[in-house]
């Protein structure tokens, strides 16, 4: 067989399989030929594989109490909080939370959650329903650090995931 270089055999194969350069190639020797093909299809997903892209997803997310609250109001909060973090819709991989007092003394939660899908603001409804707000802000790339040393800034963050 004439030994083509890979891109002779590029152009030849974008002919496509019923080319006739494709054929002729082919019949000549249909082995070498399908080693050569299988070699470069190997190599194209390894060379996928490695160049995946990270699709992971930042946020902060605020959640405050829309007025004063009941005695077991925090603690309720609390717990939904914990619930969010091992959520399946969510899947977090990191979970962090710390809550504050805001200057009227309500307190609210700063959130950091990374998930591997992205975050619809309706994930949120209930608390909202029950509870008051929510400020939901999706993080760029690099700005992470400065997320987290906001996030505790009063307080030491509670981990929940990661």
């Amino acid at each position: 067989m004439t030994d083509y270089s890979d891109e002779e055999f590029f152009n030849i194969l974008q002919e496509g399989y019923h080319g006739p350069t494709m054929v002729k190639l082919i019949e000549l020797d249909p082995v070498e030929f399908v080693n050569w093909f299988h070699d470069r299809v190997i190599q194209y997903k390894k060379d996928a594989m490695t160049k995946k892209v990270d699709k992971s997803y930042e946020y902060l997310v605020t959640l405050t109490l829309a007025k004063e609250p009941e005695p077991d109001t925090v603690e309720q909060v609390e717990a939904s909080i914990r619930r969010y973090a091992k959520s399946t819709v969510l899947c977090p991989s990191k979970f962090y939370y710390a809550m504050e007092l805001t200057k009227a003394g309500r307190p609210h939660w700063h959130i950091y959650i990374k998930c591997s899908k992205p975050l619809k603001s309706d994930f949120w409804r209930t608390h909202k329903i029950k509870f008051g707000t929510v400020h939901q802000v999706k993080i760029t790339k690099g700005t992470t650090d400065n997320i987290k040393k906001y996030i505790s800034k009063d307080t030491i963050p509670i981990k929940l995931r990661g």
